[in-house]
């Protein structure tokens, strides 16, 4: 099993959850936004390969 990227979750200044759903702040640093990126990518990923 592939370990998600969490590392936008390390802060909690970084993101917020609108509802059940995170969401990353617009003031967030380069490096946090970009390990969003990657977190909902590999969720993707997951849940596609889960549907198969």
């Amino acid at each position: 099993m592939r370990v998600l990227d969490m590392f936008w979750m390390s802060n909690e200044n970084w993101f917020y959850f609108d509802g059940l759903v995170p969401k990353i702040r617009e003031d967030a640093p380069r490096e946090a936004k970009e390990s969003f990126k990657n977190y909902l990518k590999q969720l993707k990923e997951r849940n596609s390969a889960a549907d198969q």
